[in-house]
């Protein structure tokens, strides 16, 4: 009989074996569902969070680009302002020109609060 208990220990040996494999694959098909359904879900949310950052990104560049231009703006409009003034500088009345001296240094002082040399005939 000892071949009876050695082919009875290697059926349950088998059936053993057999039982780990069945649960080994369940096992297997439940963490592959899982990580698949999670990487399926994560790939989505990922991409709409790169396009909400570029987008973001891009708003902040055209921002950065409407403040420039204003700023270009700003200053073109301010050395047009003073431009009007070279034909009152370069006036041959020297009355005028004299004036002209006197209001830039109180026209700084304004904008400033420093005061500037201010010209004054002896």
């Amino acid at each position: 009989m000892p071949d009876a208990d050695e082919s009875e220990k290697l059926s349950r040996a088998r059936i053993g074996l057999e039982r780990y494999k069945i649960r080994l694959g369940f096992w297997q098909a439940v963490w592959v569902t899982l990580i698949t359904g999670g990487v399926a879900a994560a790939i989505p949310g990922g991409v709409e969070a790169f396009i909400i950052y570029m987008e973001r990104k891009k708003v902040e560049a055209e921002i950065a680009l409407k403040k420039e231009e204003l700023e270009g703006r700003v200053l073109e409009s301010h050395q047009n302002y003073i431009s009007q003034f070279l034909t009152t500088a370069l006036n041959q009345d020297i009355e005028l020109r004299l004036r002209f001296a006197e209001y830039f240094p109180s026209y700084r002082m304004r904008l400033t609060g420093r005061s500037g040399a201010v010209y004054t005939h002896p």
